[in-house]
């Protein structure tokens, strides 16, 4: 969804979204793949702009995203919650240099193209962020997975069961001088 920078003025401009709306389709494709409309995407957007030409968002997003178990690969459903808070520069100047030197607060904010807000782009980057890094079914139960060795007594690379020893077991194998 692309807004107009003229239709924003100082006075804050209301954007309340659903998961039905056709310019979320491709952000709840990426959260839920194999079926889109079960993402629930939601939220809130407050825009204003500045004299300085810079529009200001705040506001708030929801959505259920189905990830796979990063032990067994089963598929989980995740619900994401983040707050929304973004700002929108105009572009530089026309009469910019081709290979143009960005400065650290340029790699913080959208930049306005065409006289327009991409809304789409900000939601998805927001749900994006959101998502874990990691995700494990059960959470914390670690007989959740299929193929959870943490219950077992097998050690990475070796087949054989820990023997439960003395840690001076070893000298049983010393030879008496």
């Amino acid at each position: 969804m692309r807004l107009p920078t003229q239709s924003l003025s100082s006075t804050p401009h209301q954007v309340s979204f659903m998961g039905q709306d056709p310019w979320l389709l491709r952000v709840a494709k990426d959260l839920t793949p194999d079926s889109p409309d079960t993402s629930n995407i939601c939220g809130n957007i407050s825009l204003h702009s500045d004299t300085a030409g810079f529009v200001h968002a705040n506001g708030h997003v929801s959505a259920d995203a189905l990830l796979p178990c990063s032990r067994c690969g089963r598929t989980q459903k995740i619900h994401l919650e983040s707050p929304i808070s973004a700002t929108f520069r105009p572009p530089y100047s026309e009469h910019a240099p081709r290979d143009l030197a960005l400065e650290s607060e340029d790699f913080e904010v959208y930049f306005i193209e065409q006289g327009q807000v991409d809304l789409e782009v900000l939601v998805n980057d927001v749900l994006q962020c959101a998502l874990p890094a990691q995700i494990i079914c059960g959470e914390g139960d670690l007989e959740g997975c299929v193929g959870d060795d943490y219950g077992s007594d097998l050690v990475y690379g070796d087949n054989k069961p820990l023997e439960k020893e003395s840690p001076f077991a070893i000298l049983k194998s010393l030879k008496k001088s």
